[in-house]
């Protein structure tokens, strides 16, 4: 028997698919210690993973278009209509004159606008109507039709910019010390790095719990919220140039 399996396994050693599997094993392993040994390298030199240095670049460019978005002064939403784009203006002056002169708390500011109620008219409902407005303020347990009929001025720009423009204010007065960098995977898996402080006075708008928590806000009226709350901000974020 021992005899027998001494030949079956001299027969395999001599067969060709033998040799060819242990010249294909050795080159991987050769390739895979060629890899380790050049990220090795990458990280003595100080070079950043591929990914990292992704997120330097989009941090770059973000840094740029605020850059820009302070020398022009405004956020803006491209072929806009004029309605669209005086309502963002006004709001990011109430902003400002509320203390809020970061560009990239402006910017994520105004995308809380866009992503709440894109056409900016002061008479849209939401929430099942229990919310109105430019940033959808919530009125439960009343409905918004029956708050806006006992309190007109309501229906103004300039009562609801107050309103919307305090709110996030005083979330960015109280966050805006948070520089840290929060990271967000958005639906397309994509890492996004913003900071904790411009992160937590957005998500303020949707679940002030949530806020101050520091996470984000992923469910409303008890139902699951998708994409979560900041990654729609996010996304209203990238329809916004400095013009």
């Amino acid at each position: 028997m021992r005899t027998l399996l001494n030949k079956v396994l001299w027969s395999i050693l001599r067969s060709k698919p033998f040799h060819y599997a242990v010249v294909i094993a050795c080159f991987l392993v050769v390739l895979r210690m060629r890899v380790l040994i050049v990220q090795a390298k990458s990280f003595h030199v100080g070079q950043l993973p591929q990914r990292e240095i992704s997120l330097s670049k989009q941090i770059a460019a973000r840094r740029k278009a605020e850059a820009l978005a302070a020398s022009k002064g405004y956020w803006q939403l491209p072929g806009g209509n004029p309605h669209q784009n005086k309502v963002l203006k006004l709001y990011q002056d109430a902003l400002k004159a509320k203390g809020v002169t970061d560009q990239e708390a402006l910017h994520y500011g105004a995308a809380v606008l866009i992503s709440e109620n894109e056409p900016l008219t002061l008479d849209r409902l939401g929430d099942s109507g229990h919310a109105f407005g430019i940033c959808q303020k919530s009125v439960r347990p009343q409905y918004a039709k029956d708050f806006l009929k006992k309190h007109p001025e309501w229906k103004t720009v300039e009562k609801q910019i107050d309103f919307c423009t305090q709110r996030f204010a005083d979330a960015w007065a109280r966050f805006k010390s948070l520089t840290a960098p929060h990271r967000i995977v958005t639906p397309k898996k994509e890492v996004v790095l913003v900071p904790e402080g411009v992160f937590r006075a957005a998500v303020e708008n949707n679940c002030p719990a949530c806020s101050r928590a520091g996470v984000d806000s992923t469910r409303a009226n008890h139902k699951p919220l998708v994409p979560s709350y900041f990654n729609r901000v996010h996304i209203a974020a990238a329809k916004l140039f400095p013009l």
